[in-house]
Parts: structure tokens; sequence; C-alpha cells
């Protein structure tokens, strides 16, 4: 069940699933998918084609562009922005006849922080936790 339906803006178009909790203030747009167990924050923004798999964070005042992907073991801090069609990939290695999602490897984007457009935030990175640093280069409390 969606807690607080009338406190956010979906366009009819969007798909949102059960156990969903959208915050006030905030607007998903045209072809949307948040899967079950996701947490949008409010005064967040979606743009067209996002989808946004289950059990993902994404914190409050974040602005995600059209056709940007947020998989499973992936949390936004506050105020992120994903540039369009960027991608959040949470396997190092996946194959198409071999489940990975055992090996789903975890990623914080933290508060303040801009993903470009295009970006795949896996791309040559294997650490346990890919951290990104908000604008001034620092840690949230910097």
């Amino acid at each position: 069940m969606n807690i607080n339906k009338k406190l956010y803006f979906a366009h009819q178009s969007s798909f949102i699933e059960k156990n969903v909790f959208i915050g006030n203030n905030s607007k998903i747009w045209h072809f949307c998918h948040i899967r079950e167990g996701a947490i949008v924050g409010a005064n967040c923004t979606l743009g067209k084609d996002v989808f946004i798999d289950k059990k993902v964070h994404i914190g409050d005042g974040c602005k995600i562009q059209n056709s940007v992907s947020v998989f499973a073991g992936v949390t936004l801090e506050d105020g992120v922005f994903c540039g369009p069609s960027c991608v959040f990939t949470n396997v190092i290695n996946p194959r198409a006849f071999t489940s990975r999602m055992k090996e789903i490897v975890p990623t914080i984007v933290k508060t303040g922080a801009t993903i470009g457009a295009n970006d795949d935030s896996m791309r040559k990175y294997y650490r346990t936790v890919f951290v990104y640093r908000g604008w001034n280069g620092c840690d949230t409390g910097c």
C-alpha cells in the first residue's frame, strides 16, 4: 500500500508497486516504475522512464533525470542529482545465465553529489562500497 498517495504527484502512466513509501511533494513523471519496498524521500523529482528497484533508498530532495535505472543495493543520500540515462549497476561481473543477485555490491551516493549523464557507477570500481562525494569533495558533515 502506498502510505501517502495524496501527498505526492504520480503521472497516470507510472507504475508504483505496493509497499512503496514516497515522501511529500515528490513528483513521479511518465512511465516510471518503482518496485516494492523502495523509499523515495520528500521533494524528489523522478523524470520520464525512471526505474527504481526494490529496496532502494532515495533521500530527500533528489532529482533523477529521464531514463535512469537505480538497481537494488543503491542508496542516494539527500540532494543527489542523477543526469539523464545514468545507470547504477549492482553486480561487478553480470552474466545472462548465472544469477549473481547474492553478489550485489552496495553503492552509496553521498549528500549533494552529481552523477553525469550516461554514467555507469560500477565502471572500473571493484570495492565493496563505492562512494560518490558531494560538490565540496567531502563526505557528509564536511
